[in-house]
């Protein structure tokens, strides 16, 4: 399966990039990317610079899970750079991730999206993925 972007691709930002770049080097990739989807509070504010690379993460976690190669280059290249188990601690933490940058409460990300003719196929977009994530949750994982 192949998700097509378009400028609603949750990796096509550089403070994705940088962010899943910088865990490259990790030694342990899996507390790496729990560690930055763990930047986002449920209960806090949503800043812009602050959940591009958390989400980018929870959708490299969603690819690797369901077998998804993302259509931007960077990406595709990094989880085959970076192999890792998503397991269900992951999963489950990855989808809530998406669940909060969805939020359309005290969220600049929503809100930079609600301003546009973008906003539904951006909230579409990051579907596809937590309807990857919630698979995972389905069968027990």
């Amino acid at each position: 399966m192949e998700i097509r972007r378009g400028d609603t691709d949750p990796f096509d930002s550089d403070e994705a990039f940088d962010d899943l770049h910088d865990l490259e080097d990790a030694e342990d990739l899996v507390l790496a990317l729990f560690k930055l989807m763990s930047g986002l509070d449920a209960d806090a504010p949503i800043y812009l610079g602050d959940v591009e690379g958390p989400v980018a993460a929870a959708c490299l976690v969603a690819c690797r899970f369901a077998e998804i190669t993302p259509d931007e280059e960077w990406a595709a290249e990094w989880l085959k750079r970076n192999p890792f188990l998503a397991d269900v601690n992951l999963r489950r933490h990855a989808s809530s991730v998406l669940d909060i940058a969805a939020r359309p409460d005290d969220n600049e990300l929503y809100d930079l999206w609600q301003t546009t003719e973008a906003r539904e196929s951006w909230l579409n977009e990051l579907d596809t993925y937590r309807r990857a994530l919630s698979t995972a949750k389905d069968a027990g994982a």
